[in-house]
């Protein structure tokens, strides 16, 4: 994938993610050339590997004091989150709720108890799997949907879909034009 490309698949998955979980942090709505750079120089610092910037993306929309549970209800933002200092704090745990799901990994382990990246990265590129097959699942739906009734309310999810690129991110085709009402 070249790099803008992965430019707007972050700025997506930041936005999708942050939609599903309710988190408030504001969506992204405009990717700058300032933010370009930003998500680039991330990426060369990590060998072009988006998973470790989806990872980030996911520690600080979980985190409570990033969505604004602290003394000064600061809400993180994506431009904050793609600045060296602030990457690499958020992968360290430092905006880690305390308590975790109590399971096996480590994503679940306190921020406290530390926690090998190579594991990590892996899980994220489990869970975002997870979340990607799941995604699917629901557009599909809407796709079946669709088919059978044109002017069903879910046309306009799937235009969403189609406008920010999830659909081919997913694998889906779905021509609008050929569904019309």
């Amino acid at each position: 994938m070249e790099i803008d490309a992965e430019c707007v698949a972050l700025k997506t998955y930041w936005n999708e993610q942050a939609e599903k979980t309710g988190s408030l942090v504001r969506r992204v709505t405009l990717l700058t050339d300032a933010r370009k750079a930003l998500v680039r120089a991330r990426l060369a610092e990590y060998d072009n590997d988006i998973n470790v910037l989806r990872l980030a993306v996911d520690k600080i929309i979980a985190s409570s004091y990033a969505n604004g549970e602290n003394p000064r209800n600061w809400v993180a933002t994506f431009d904050w989150l793609m600045t060296q200092e602030n990457l690499v704090k958020t992968l360290e745990g430092n905006y880690d709720n305390a308590l975790r799901r109590t399971k096996q990994g480590c994503k679940d382990k306190p921020a406290s108890a530390g926690c090998d990246m190579t594991e990590a990265i892996a899980e994220a590129q489990q869970d975002n799997a997870d979340k990607d097959r799941k995604m699917k699942e629901r557009i599909e739906g809407l796709v079946r949907l669709v088919n059978r009734d044109p002017q069903s309310s879910a046309r306009k999810s799937l235009e969403y879909y189609e406008r920010n690129g999830t659909l081919k991110r997913l694998g889906i085709i779905w021509e609008p034009l050929l569904h019309q009402a």
